[in-house]
């Protein structure tokens, strides 16, 4: 993951690996053009730490950027097609994304503009948000149908757009 929007966005939700971070920054290091010195601040033991480190940057380096701008919402849908894939091949569990899918729809919601005094509810998120209600650490994919059957139709209406 070389796109240090989506990376960013993915950091904001909590959700970026240490290898994604890592991957990041060695392909920076790596890079023929000038390097920031500061990319390698972002490297922590603690994913939690580079995750953060790595959120400061993005800002840092994109002030700019608003997370419902057409620019955020189409990092916001990848990020989310990205972490349907994971939970779909069990690289994360339910609760994970459902932690997840909380950590979007607050960061969106703290952060997003209000239009006509209402902040908008990203419709992208379809449903997820009632599929996840109740979610504890013992879901599985498996006994969780509904949030499975959900996940599909949102990554698949993401697919579409």
């Amino acid at each position: 993951m070389n796109d240090l929007i989506q990376l960013g966005v993915t950091c904001m939700f909590g959700a970026a690996t240490k290898e994604e971070i890592e991957s990041w920054i060695n392909t920076n290091a790596a890079s023929d053009g000038e390097v920031d010195p500061d990319i390698f601040e972002i490297f922590s033991r603690d994913v939690r730490t580079s995750r953060s480190r790595l959120e400061q940057y993005f800002r840092k380096r994109r002030p700019e950027f608003k997370i419902d701008s057409d620019e955020g919402v189409q990092a916001c849908k990848r990020v989310l097609k990205q972490q349907i894939g994971r939970l779909h091949s069990k690289e994360i569990t339910p609760y994970t994304f459902c932690r997840f899918i909380c950590e979007l729809e607050a960061y969106y919601m703290d952060n997003a503009s209000k239009i006509d005094g209402k902040i908008p509810y990203p419709d992208f998120l379809g449903d997820l948000w009632n599929a996840c209600d109740w979610c504890d650490e013992s879901w599985t994919l498996d006994s969780a149908g509904h949030l499975r059957d959900e996940s599909a139709r949102v990554a698949e209406t993401l697919t579409k757009a």
